[in-house]
Order: structure tokens, then sequence, then C-alpha cells
């Protein structure tokens, strides 16, 4: 069993590929395949399920990336490069640590772990080394 999630950009829904390669549908057994699936529990719920019971997925359907909140990323700060058109924020990680938003369109909340009781209304892009 392979977990997987298809379906068109804003309509992804969570499935499995069986044994014998067939995908097939697990949107009435679990919301998405995210961090709240991928324990222990939740994987023994979806593995005891009859797998030849669940929906056949026809057609060729998009393969969409497996996600999922399952942790954090401190950084800090090593340079504000302020420019003509936009203002720069460079952080201490690498590429590779960002690269779902580069891959996917995708967003990542950023905080600050200590506040310093400063307010900007600037609007900064956030960059990491290559």
């Amino acid at each position: 069993m392979k977990l997987v999630r298809y379906g068109n950009e804003g309509e992804v829904r969570p499935g499995l590929i069986d044994v014998n390669g067939v995908l097939r549908d697990l949107s009435k057994h679990v919301e998405d395949i995210d961090g709240r699936v991928l324990n222990d529990q939740a994987l023994d719920k979806i593995r005891a399920l009859d797998q030849t019971n669940l929906p056949v997925v026809t057609g060729t359907p998009r393969f969409a990336p497996i996600v999922g909140n399952i942790g954090i990323l401190i950084s800090k700060i090593i340079y504000i490069k302020e420019g003509h058109n936009k203002d720069f924020i460079i952080l201490d990680v690498a590429m590779n640590d960002l690269m779902r938003p580069a891959l996917y369109n995708s967003k990542h909340r950023i905080l600050p772990t200590i506040k310093i009781g400063q307010k900007t209304k600037k609007t900064y892009e956030f960059v990491v080394p290559i």
C-alpha cells in the first residue's frame, strides 16, 4: 500500500495504491494525507481497511505532493538588504531547507522568536543562500 494525494489543484483527495497497483479513494476515511495521518494510530486504521471495498479512481489523475505540518525551521537573520524596489531579509538557512515554496507555491508562516517591540510597514522578501 502506498499513500498518495491526487486530483486537480484545489481539489486534491487522499488515496492509496493497493498491492495490484490500483488507485483507490480514501476520502471517506481520512481528510488528507498530512501530518495528522502520518502517525502509527492513523496508519493502523488505514491498514485495517478492506482495500478492495474502497472506490477505484478512474482516468489518469494528477498526483499531488504529500505535505504536512510536521516540524518547524528555526533561522536567524544574517542581513537586511534594502533595494530600490524590494527589501530583502537574508536568513541563515540553505535553499534546500525552504524548497516547498519554490516547488509547490506553498507558504511558510514566519514568526519572530524574540520580539523587540518594533513594527514596520515595509514589506520584505525572505531569501536564503543557494
